[in-house]
């Protein structure tokens, strides 16, 4: 028989273990990350490679799946770190239950690790990383709305609570003002009812006081820091515009306009401009709307429009400028896989790749390498990874990773292959070659009378050995503690009341339990009331001779299979250590052996190494040396140990400049900060036990360019007198270039211009009449700021408004007809305008004093009338007069008249009264006679005749009528008469 290969040693044991342990050991693997790796030895243990192989996948594959959840999510909230990992957080799980697990994301090895649980479970909460790196959440909701809050330490892996807010509240929005401080405003209130107040927490004291209220109630809005630390607050669930700026050194609250769409359920992010771009929204106007808004201008603009409507989306700016629209819900609340993309030059929307899937409620992080790191979501509660297909993406390396086994993202969509290990050893979570791990499953010692791992191992696990209680379940040799030292309680029935059912003891960082190392205890109970049932932890040193240390008490958070988890550091002593658990109903921890009739002690033994005395290997990886560096550069490094390393540390000859905790390392130098020339680096790296090694030295030299800008105010002039708009002026100059100029009134930021001639417009109306100082500053790329001398003007602006009141008509008076109107208006300057306001609208305008004018009042109804009267003066003062209310009561009825006598058919002779009835709703004011149509005469009172001589008139038949009048000019006729004139013979 041949002797096999290092692919048949290395696939073939693998493949073995695998087989004799079963699904057990699939499950232990697939919990710590390993299964990944197993996969990759299978692919390739036989070549080991001194050169990495790249392997690129197609460009339209431009998203991956991330390594297995610990808990799927949806309404959480993932904030990255300061180490470049995402801290996952809270939200509901597929079956609807409130995750109080957390986890983090690592780029380097596209896989979660358990980091901790929070006190409290909460979902539609606030996350914000604070100045010091600690993660801050806040409100939300749980069994009811929160006001408690909690804070994450990065460096040690732990939850603790602080000091919670006033008011309980759910969808508030959370800001990293820019002294430190968290502002959160609006969200939901207990009551159900929407807030409009604002708290601030003070990360020096964990307390929090009350900021002033907002002018508005809000709940899923957007909150955006401006580059001056003001705060620009937009949207509220429904169809509100209007917006509103924070300014957190005078605690005040200001109008920042409307913006053209309404923006709740939207998102925001602060352009590298200073402008911030507001996009989608949860009706169907906003949702597929974007807008900028300009602080320097206090002005919202429509830019573009989504090809698709969005709400509950993610949105991303790349380094570029340009932001990414991820998923979100329609209009009609479906779940979308779209991607859109702004591109800021053109201020247009394109398509992109989709998500591999439809997601809502997602979280979405920038990573390092230009990548977007997509989590949760209602369809979705997995995470993949984005890269935006910008075609000028730049493949990272193996080395620049320090990676030297497995498969690894690019960072632009496609794979690396970083090679395989030699015998013996295995490729870690890490990447990186280290001693073969061993999962050791424990064997009873009926000696101990425990379940004891004799062999070192990365974890020890008690398998299937404490599945049960006492005689309940199959738990063999009850009650496995050390020596049968603690009873069990026997009562109730197995998986309906508690049990401790396994315990597993796991190294974090993958490697061989060792003395001082860190591990985690995860221990499998079967709950039977999450408000009752808790869970204490003990270790000792010496299983043979147990001293028990009390480790913590653990609250499982609901019925039926749970798995507990905390982590601490093994003691300092080689041999056999021991834990044990003791899950108990009711009660509290009161020591390590505790009678109950429902508790459960349990003991698992593990052996471990002695600690470590080998010193860590590190180099510097870049830069190369001889390299030159200018602005902020990354300083990366290798680091290999026999047991593990715990940091890096990055040093500038023996200046200390930074570390990194987890591979690939790496640290973001800002060479500015040091004088030009050279500069000599190195790397130091940590184990646990404390072994450092340090790595060769690397000269490079530092060019940045150091000389501000020149800047001056060319306009106005020193002592000008200013009124209204003013255009501000300056010169600037730079021996590279100059970015931009900003133009102050004193400490306060008047704007920017990015391109010469250097201008702003300045409307002075908005400060104060008097002495204002204004200067200049000049940017450069290289960061340098010019600062011009400073130029005092003076403002005079009339801001005193007119004075006006109504002289005519008078409040109250009944007016009819056309109505004289006048006023008296006075100014300091003068009145140049005066517009009369009759019901609410303009009726007419006057320019020339005495400003008089006149109102028809036949035009409106009758009834009551209210005017005003606005004076201008010519710097656009106003003001307006007290309202003055009449009656108009014009006559629109005309008169009714008749010609009683003659009556029809008469002949008259001689001289004849002429009888007339007349009668008016107000009053007749006169009755006129006719004669063939000419007026006759008439009469202003009754009884209303008129003699009439008809000798001059020809014998025959004549036509009379008669018309009545009344005051407001209505008229009537009368119904014609015929009456035959005879007065005798016509002569000869």
């Amino acid at each position: 028989m041949s002797e096999p290969d290092d692919r048949d040693v290395c696939c073939g044991d693998f493949e073995r273990q695998l087989s004799s342990e079963g699904d057990e050991m699939k499950h232990q693997l697939e919990a710590i990350g390993l299964l990944v790796a197993a996969t990759w030895l299978g692919a390739g243990c036989n070549t080991h490679h001194a050169e990495e192989e790249r392997v690129r996948t197609t460009p339209a594959a431009l998203t991956q799946p991330t390594g297995a959840m610990f808990e799927p999510r949806q309404l959480h909230q993932a904030v990255t770190l300061a180490d470049g990992r995402v801290l996952a957080v809270g939200g509901l799980t597929s079956s609807g239950q409130v995750s109080s697990y957390t986890e983090a994301y690592r780029p380097s090895t596209n896989d979660w690790v358990y980091t901790g649980y929070v006190s409290v479970p909460r979902y539609d909460f606030s996350a914000t990383r604070l100045s010091n790196g600690k993660v801050l959440i806040a409100g939300g909701l749980g069994s009811v709305v929160l006001s408690g809050a909690e804070l994450f330490d990065p460096a040690s892996e732990t939850w603790s609570t602080t000091g919670s807010m006033a008011i309980p509240r759910s969808k508030a929005a959370a800001t990293l003002l820019s002294d430190g401080r968290v502002l959160v405003t609006g969200g939901q209130l207990a009551t159900g009812g929407n807030a409009n107040s604002a708290e601030i927490y003070n990360p020096s004291s964990g307390t929090w006081s009350t900021a002033a209220a907002m002018n508005y109630t809000r709940l899923k809005h957007t909150a955006t820091r401006l580059t001056d630390g003001r705060v620009l607050v937009a949207g509220t669930f429904g169809n509100i515009t209007t917006c509103e700026i924070y300014n957190p050194s005078t605690n005040t609250w200001s109008n920042a306009g409307n913006s053209n769409q309404p923006h709740g359920s939207g998102a925001a992010v602060l352009l590298p401009s200073g402008k911030v771009l507001v996009v989608g929204g949860d009706t169907t106007a906003g949702a597929a709307s974007a807008e900028l808004y300009d602080p320097a201008a206090n002005t919202w603009t429509l830019t573009g429009s989504l090809a698709q409507g969005r709400k509950n989306h993610g949105l991303i700016l790349l380094s570029n400028g340009d932001v990414l629209a991820m998923g979100g819900q329609n209009a009609s609340g479906a779940w979308l896989s779209s991607v859109e993309r702004w591109t800021a030059a053109t201020g247009t929307w394109t398509a992109e790749q989709p998500l591999a899937s439809a997601r809502s409620y997602l979280t979405a992080n920038l990573l390092a390498d230009g990548s977007v790191l997509v989590v949760g979501g209602a369809s979705s509660p997995g995470a993949e990874r984005y890269t935006p297909g910008n075609g000028t993406c730049v493949p990272t390396t193996c080395v620049a990773q320090g990676k030297n086994c497995g498969s690894i993202p690019d960072g632009c969509g496609g794979t690396l292959q970083c090679g395989t290990c030699g015998s013996g050893q295995v490729c870690s979570t890490q990447n990186v070659c280290t001693t073969a791990s061993q999962v050791v499953t424990a064997v009873y010692d009926s000696t101990r009378r425990v379940p004891v791992c004799s062999t070192v191992g990365t974890e020890c696990t008690s398998g299937t050995l404490l599945n049960g209680r006492a005689q309940l379940g199959p738990e063999a040799n009850a009650p496995n503690t050390l020596n049968a030292s603690c009873a069990d309680g026997t009562s109730g029935a197995y998986h309906s009341d508690e049990s401790l059912d396994r315990l597993r003891v796991v190294s974090v960082d993958g490697t061989r339990l060792t003395a001082g190392k860190q591990v985690r205890i995860e221990a499998t109970v079967w709950v039977w009331g999450a408000s009752s049932d808790q869970l204490d932890l003990y270790a000792a040193a010496n299983a043979n001779s147990p001293s028990w240390t009390f480790l913590g008490t653990l609250t499982s958070t609901a019925s039926g299979a749970q798995v507990l988890s905390q982590t601490y550091t093994l003691p300092q002593q080689a041999g056999l250590q021991v834990i044990r658990g003791l899950f108990r109903y009711g009660g509290s921890a009161t020591g390590p052996c505790v009678s109950g009739s429902y508790n459960d002690h349990d003991d698992l033994v593990f052996a471990v190494d002695s600690s470590d005395s080998v010193a860590p290997v590190t180099s510097l990886t870049s830069p190369a040396a001889g390299t030159l560096l200018t602005g902020t550069v990354t300083l990366s490094a290798s680091a290999s140990d026999n047991v593990g390393v715990t940091r890096v540390e990055f040093y500038d000859g023996t200046t200390p400049l930074g570390s990194s905790t987890s591979s690939p390392y790496s640290f973001l130098w800002n060479t500015r900060t040091v004088a030009n020339g050279a500069h000599t680096l190195s790397t130091k790296a940590y184990d646990a036990a404390g072994n450092v090694g340090s790595s060769a030295s690397v000269t490079v030299t530092i060019d940045n360019d150091k000389t501000a800008p020149q800047v001056s105010l060319t306009e106005p002039t020193a002592g000008a007198t200013l009124t209204g708009t003013v255009t501000l002026s300056a010169s600037a100059s730079d021996n590279v270039g100059v970015t931009r100029v900003d133009f102050y009134d004193g400490t306060t930021p008047l704007g920017s211009d990015t391109s010469e001639p250097y201008t702003l417009s300045w409307a002075t109306r908005s400060a104060a009449n008097g002495t204002h100082t204004l200067l200049a500053k000049a940017y450069d790329e290289g960061g340098n700021v010019g600062t011009s001398t400073s130029i005092q003007v003076n403002l005079s602006n009339d801001l005193t408004a007119p004075v006006i009141s109504i002289a005519s008509p008078a409040s109250g008076a009944t007016v009819r007809g056309i109505v004289p109107l006048s006023v008296n208006a006075t100014d300091n300057v003068g009145v140049i305008l005066v517009q009369y306001v009759i019901d609410g609208a303009v009726q007419s305008t006057q320019t020339e004093s005495p400003f008089h004018g006149a109102w028809d009042t036949s035009r409106v109804e009758n009834g009551t009338h209210t005017l005003q009267a606005i004076a201008h003066d010519a710097a656009g003062n106003t003001s307006t007069s007290a309202t003055v209310s009449v009656t108009v009561d014009n006559d629109f009825v005309a008169p009714r008249v008749s010609l009683r006598m003659p009556a029809p058919g008469t002949t008259v002779t001689g001289t004849v009264v002429l009888s007339a009835s007349a009668t008016d709703n107000v009053r007749v004011t006169r009755v006129e006679f006719y004669d063939e149509g000419s007026l006759l005469g008439s009469d202003t009172t009754a009884p209303y005749t008129w003699s009439w001589n008809t000798t001059s008139l020809p014998n025959g038949s004549r036509t009379l009528s008669v018309k009545a009048h009344d005051a407001a000019g209505n008229e009537s006729t009368s119904a014609a008469v015929i009456v035959t004139v005879s007065n005798g013979a016509t002569s000869p």
